[in-house]
This record gives structure tokens, sequence and C-alpha cells, in this order.
């Protein structure tokens, strides 16, 4: 987003300051003279009616004292913090001009392949942009799933995510012998903090399918009408899968994937 400079408008602080000025004026003027009141002799009320309006009389007449002048000092108050910050935008501009056109000579010299030194695009709040996510080296592509019967011999080059499953996903280790089989490309790659898990036999929600039948963990569908892919923010590294008995702990910062599965996989939620 370009630079806009921020510019005083002059008018709109002066007319404020004009109408406060023209109101403190008109409370600086002296009070009109208090009527002359005819009090009876001997009357207590009109006695204390008469202390009562001397008195007010008296705080009006200094409070207008205090009022006068004021009116014109805060009008040449604002007059001249009104120019000084115009000069202020006048220097600002100037700073923002000069730092815009080394920027951009810059950059054209680096084009033209001279020397030059180019500005750093920092993002929000003067801090770099963050670079996406990237993929792992071996991802878990849900697209790449192969589910056949349980107890079913699996398609060569993968292994079975959860004995006794039928739920097949690629095995990394085949790259030993064919390197390349299995890579850092994915088109449905899994995102581990977007696993929903839902009560065993509960419907799944939209756009989802469940990983493991049965086990009521549910991850995005690539299949689905919906599915946008997008790069994770905590893609699943198949390498990184730990194998344990099923009543065995797993380690530190590791989630069960699937309950008393026996597979552990890294936990979004533990501190990085």
């Amino acid at each position: 987003m370009a630079d806009t400079p921020v510019i005083v408008q002059p008018g709109g602080l002066l007319s404020a300051a004009s109408t406060v000025a023209g109101h403190l004026e008109r409370s600086a003027a002296p009070p009109p003279a208090a009527a002359v009141r005819i009090t009876a002799p001997g009357s207590p009320v009109d006695a204390a009616t008469g202390s009562v309006a001397a008195g007010m009389q008296t705080k009006m007449t200094a409070l207008s004292g205090q009022l006068a002048g004021k009116g014109p000092e805060l009008q040449a108050t604002t007059t001249a913090g009104a120019t000084a910050l115009q000069a202020q935008d006048a220097q600002n501009a100037a700073a923002i001009g000069a730092l815009r056109a080394a920027d951009i000579g810059g950059n054209l010299k680096g084009l033209g392949g001279g020397a030059s030194v180019q500005s750093a695009g920092f993002g929000i709040g003067g801090k770099p942009p963050l670079d996406p996510p990237k993929l792992p080296k071996f991802p878990l592509d849900l697209s790449a799933i192969q589910r056949l019967a349980p107890g079913a011999p699996g398609p060569y080059g993968y292994m079975e995510l959860v004995p006794g499953s039928g739920v097949w996903v690629p095995d990394p280790s085949v790259n030993a012998l064919h390197p390349g089989s299995v890579g850092p490309t994915a088109q449905g790659p899994l995102d581990l903090g977007s696993i929903v898990r839902l009560a065993p036999g509960a419907l799944g929600p939209t756009g989802y399918m469940e990983l493991v039948p049965h086990s009521g963990v549910w991850v995005a569908d690539p299949t689905s009408p919906g599915f946008m892919p997008a790069p994770p923010k905590f893609p699943l590294d198949l390498g990184s899968i730990v194998r344990l008995a099923p009543s065995a702990l797993g380690p530190p910062g590791y989630m069960e994937l699937v309950p008393h599965s026996g597979v552990w996989v890294p936990d979004p939620g533990a501190p990085h």
C-alpha cells in the first residue's frame, strides 16, 4: 500500500477555536447590575435574599474578570499550533518522497544489473513477511490413501497406517530402492491441526472422511466437491510416525493418531 501523508486541516482547528473563543468572550462580559430590591424594614427573609444576591453578583464579577482576555489568547495559541503542524507536514511529506524515490531508484538499478541496496519489503507491524509453510520431506497425501479389506496385502510401496485397518499410505522407506517414489509433493496433505475427533460411530462434518473406519478420527476428504487444497499449518511427515504397543505411552510432544492403535504422530498442540 502506498504511503499517504496525513495533512493537517487548519480551517477546522481555527473554526473550532473561534467558536470557543466567542463563548469565552461572552462569558467574560461583566454581569448586568442587579435590580434594586425594595426590602421591607425588619423583614429577615428580604434581608437574607438581598445578602445572597449581593454575593452572587460579586462572584460573577470576579469570574468575568478571570475569563477576560482568554478568547484572543486561545485563538493565538491555536493559530500558532496549526502553523507549526503544517510546517511539520511539509517536512514529513518531503522525507517520505525522498525515501520512495531512493527505493524506486535502487530497484531500477537492480533490474539493470548494477549493484544497489534495495529496501526490505516489510509487512504489517514492520516485521518481515512470514514464508508460507513448507511441506515436510514425506507428507501424508490424503489423496494417495488406499483402502482395502482388513488383512488384505497392500500395494507395493505402501505401509498400513494402523495395523489391521486396511488403510494404506505411501511408505517412505521405499525410496531406498526407488529414490523419489515418495517425495514432498502432495495434492491433499494432511494437516494435523484440522483433525476432528468424535465418538466412534458418530457422523463426521461435511467434507470430511473417517481416516480409519470406526475410529472417530475425521480428516478432510480430497474427493469432496468443496475441498480446497491449501498449505497445511501442521503437516504430517510419514517419516515421523512412531509405532508402539497399543498400551504403551507415546513420546513427549506426540499424540496417538487413532485411539489404542499404538500409532503416534507429532501433537500440534504441544510446545514447539
